[in-house]
């Protein structure tokens, strides 16, 4: 009885000989090859690139020594690989690429930032019975918006204008308030010529803060 051999070449090729099946994978067999008769079956998938012989041992034998100068052809000459098929992705998974994709800061977070017109309006920021922490938790939020936008340092007057909008400005200590998040800001410049922009770290506070915001946890 025939036994199974693998042969390497840049397409895959199983040829193998199992219960009087010989079934091969390639992806260009000539159909005339495959004449045979009536009591034998055959059948060519062009979709999935494979060829099926069903018959008895001698036919199924016989068929191998006939694609054997097709296959010395392919081992040969290089193979380009052809994809006959585009992988399948389940629904939900195509939901959620589809929904990444299309995620923006603006419908990302749409409880706590709005952008008009290239300008960014903070719409709520985090309570606290302490101004200095609202003023730093609104430096945050407005930086990492303005980040978005490919600005990455803003002066201290805009981030004045925001904690004044949300009531935690403390005119006489803002810029002491900012300088004190010295893990989370980066200040540069001196007197009114100030300027702060986010470190990595705090990126990853800004967001955290804005995350808890938009999505507040249910009791």
């Amino acid at each position: 009885m025939f036994r199974s051999v693998s042969i390497g070449i840049d397409e895959r090729c199983y040829i193998g000989l199992k219960n009087k099946r010989l079934v091969l994978d390639l992806h260009s067999i000539p159909l005339e090859i495959l004449s045979m008769p009536n009591d034998q079956h055959a059948s060519v998938s062009i979709r999935d690139g494979a060829v099926e012989v069903t018959g008895s041992e001698e036919f199924v034998a016989k068929q191998l020594e006939n694609l054997r100068p097709w296959l010395e052809k392919l081992l040969a000459a290089p193979v380009a690989h052809v994809s006959l098929t585009a992988p399948t992705v389940p629904h939900a998974e195509r939901s959620v690429r589809a929904s990444s994709a299309s995620a923006t800061p603006e419908n990302r977070f749409e409880n706590v930032l709005a952008f008009e017109d290239g300008h960014v309006n903070v719409l709520q920021i985090p309570q606290s019975n302490k101004r200095s922490e609202q003023a730093v938790a609104t430096a945050l939020i407005y930086l990492w918006a303005k980040l978005q936008q490919g600005t990455s340092e803003v002066p201290f007057s805009e981030i004045r204008q925001v904690c004044k909008l949300h009531g935690c400005l403390d005119e006489s200590n803002f810029s002491a308030h900012l300088k004190s998040a010295k893990t989370d800001l980066i200040i540069s410049g001196s007197g009114k010529s100030q300027t702060a922009k986010l470190s990595v770290p705090g990126q990853r506070q800004a967001i955290a803060i804005i995350e808890r915001l938009n999505n507040p946890p249910t009791a």
